[in-house]
């Protein structure tokens, strides 16, 4: 990180922040995590090649995990839907192409999921 801060690459500050992000998530370090990816989207958004507003590919699949993980899966399937609005297809790589709809799909399962846990809530018991 300190090296990345020191460059004057935005890309590599943002990889870095985003890999940083990744490991507190993984290692159940959920506030740190959801402050370094804030810090990374913004510098990704400041980049002077991106055109979208929010992560995609494999930094997106990595946020996206940690906003399924708090139970965000309303967040994860708007910016997973606009990020795949924005890219064209000269900018989509297979692996930016492939997670995307695979994010969608966790957050639809996540959908669903609470819906049944809501209406198993509300069922009258016997």
């Amino acid at each position: 990180m300190e090296l990345a801060d020191k460059s004057r690459g935005q890309s590599e500050q943002m990889v870095s922040r985003t890999t940083l992000a990744n490991a507190q998530h993984q290692a159940g370090e959920l506030t740190e995590s959801r402050q370094q990816f804030k810090k990374s989207e913004v510098l990704q958004k400041k980049g002077p090649t991106d055109t979208t507003e929010f992560y995609y590919s494999l930094w997106g699949f990595y946020y996206y995990d940690l906003l399924l993980a708090s139970g965000e899966w309303r967040e994860v399937q708007q910016r997973a839907e606009q990020t795949l609005k924005q890219l064209t297809n000269v900018d989509k790589d297979v692996l930016s192409a492939s997670l995307d709809p695979l994010s969608l799909g966790q957050a639809s399962l996540q959908q669903a999921l609470d819906a049944n846990a809501e209406w198993i809530k509300s069922e009258p018991s016997s």
